[in-house]
């Protein structure tokens, strides 16, 4: 995707608000990244706001492929992030790789380091819900 920001890339327009919000700075802010600079937390508030969903999944899958575990409060939030996006995730050209990458983190989940054991079994759940998504996919 190259260093190309959102904004050049598709037209986007900062928010001109005298006083802005959190969210308006947040905006304004991210719009000016590119898609490859775009965080755990950018992407889940990506998804919340509506703002490029298809960007936003497609930066979350790579980002889990990068790290399984990665979060943007807690260890293993994006693999919840994606497996509320399964339908999304089904139809995404990226569902082979992420099948695949699935396979390899269900066989090294014993060697991961848990806070405690609630959150194995979140994770695990969310894992199969993703993988389920996979299974079911077209693609």
């Amino acid at each position: 995707m190259g260093k190309e920001t959102l904004k050049t890339r598709y037209g986007l327009e900062p928010d001109p608000f005298s006083d802005p919000t959190a969210l308006v700075r947040w905006y304004n802010n991210v719009i000016d990244k590119s898609v490859d600079e775009l965080d755990v937390s950018d992407v889940s508030r990506m998804l919340r706001q509506n703002l490029l969903p298809d960007v936003a999944l497609a930066r979350a899958i790579e980002l889990f492929l990068e790290n399984p575990l990665d979060g943007e409060i807690l260890e293993g939030d994006l693999v919840e992030l994606l497996a509320a996006h399964r339908t999304e995730i089904a139809e995404s050209s990226h569902v082979r790789s992420l099948a695949a990458f699935i396979l390899k983190v269900e066989a090294e989940m014993d060697s991961f380091d848990w806070c405690d054991e609630d959150d194995r079994i979140q994770f695990e759940d969310h894992l199969r819900m993703l993988k389920q998504a996979c299974s079911a996919s077209k693609k």
